[in-house]
């Protein structure tokens, strides 16, 4: 039915973007949301990274257009994380930096998405 859930619970869709952004940021280290971990950024130096990964599994019967509004809104919140960190580290926005500065920010701000098998979940 075009329904989007989280963590099992239903969600609507404009809700998903800060689930997104909170989920990669884990602003209150949140045991409930991924761990960070210290990393050496080569050219930038250490940064507490976390390891989350944005697992995707959408219906058999899920409309193409659905699906599409939630990569947009993954992509969207990937996008404010990276420009957020880029503002605060470098002064400008992502699609502002050079190759070096874009490779330190996505070491920095990762943005993994997995696409499960589509399921039949609804009849």
């Amino acid at each position: 039915h075009d329904q989007i859930m989280v963590e099992k619970q239903v969600r609507e869709i404009h809700e998903l973007k800060d689930i997104t952004i909170e989920f990669l940021t884990n602003p209150n280290d949140s045991k409930n949301l991924p761990k960070k971990e210290i990393k050496n950024i080569p050219g930038f130096g250490k940064y507490s990274v976390h390891n989350g990964i944005i697992s995707l599994q959408n219906d058999r019967n899920t409309s193409y257009g659905k699906y599409i509004e939630v990569m947009n809104e993954l992509i969207k919140a990937g996008n404010i994380v990276k420009n957020d960190f880029s503002l605060k580290y470098f002064e400008k926005t992502y699609e502002q930096l050079n190759n070096k500065e874009k490779f330190i920010v996505k070491k920095a701000v990762p943005v993994m998405i997995s696409e499960a098998e589509p399921v039949a979940i609804a009849n």
